[in-house]
């Protein structure tokens, strides 16, 4: 059998390959490390809040750019409450309470058994777990790549879509305080390309939710 020789050359090069080879997958499997430090520590730090209430902006952008500005007061109670009460326009509610969803949008009322609604029940999972750190269970719920950085004062995570679906979201947003990693920023894009953003402004954690912010009528 015919032995390859290879020049000096050709040897530095593989040997430098390989090199390179090594440590990217070494710097890849530490950046991964990091992201699921960062995750843990969100999920943890966010598993003491018991209760959040914060003022919100809500955007709301169109795929034809046209841009909707409202606010309100959003309500979170662990782990399957969650309110978004509007005083701007005063009708407007998003409310998730266990299994069931209520929506007053512009006056049309809806509500929703979101086992028996599959698109119902992952918009209420990536709001629920979104604004409660809990990244892992978005992930077990669709398929999105997960993207972890970090600034002076915040991580963002943004999960993207591995393929295009008729319903559900393209990409998600979340920005957490470093601070306390209370959700700062909620983006969700759909895939028709309109965009809802919910930057949440003052408020606490811990403190007393009244139940009746999640009345369904």
């Amino acid at each position: 059998m015919n032995k390859i020789r290879l020049s000096g050359a050709r040897k530095f090069l593989l040997s430098a390959m390989v090199a390179f080879a090594a440590a990217f997958s070494s710097s890849a499997d530490l950046r991964a490390a990091d992201d699921d430090a960062i995750l843990n520590k969100i999920a943890s730090k966010n598993a003491g809040y018991k209760t959040m209430e914060y003022k919100f902006d809500h955007v709301k952008t169109t795929a034809t750019k046209a841009q909707v500005t409202m606010h309100g007061t959003s309500y979170y109670t662990a782990s399957e409450k969650f309110a978004l009460i509007y005083t701007d326009p005063a009708t407007e509610r998003f409310i998730i309470n266990g299994t069931k969803l209520y929506m007053n949008r512009s006056g049309k009322v809806q509500n929703i058994d979101i086992t028996k609604v599959a698109s119902m029940k992952m918009m209420s999972t990536c709001v629920l777990c979104g604004v409660s750190g809990r990244i892992s269970d978005i992930l077990k719920a669709a398929d999105y790549d997960c993207k972890v950085e970090e600034t002076k004062d915040a991580y963002v995570v943004t999960l993207t879509a591995k393929q295009k679906a008729a319903k559900g979201y393209a990409r998600i947003l979340l920005s957490y305080r470093k601070s306390d990693c209370v959700c700062s920023l909620l983006e969700m894009e759909e895939f028709n390309h309109v965009v809802n953003t919910y930057t949440m402004l003052d408020g606490k954690v811990n403190g007393k939710v009244e139940d009746s912010v999640y009345s369904i009528k």
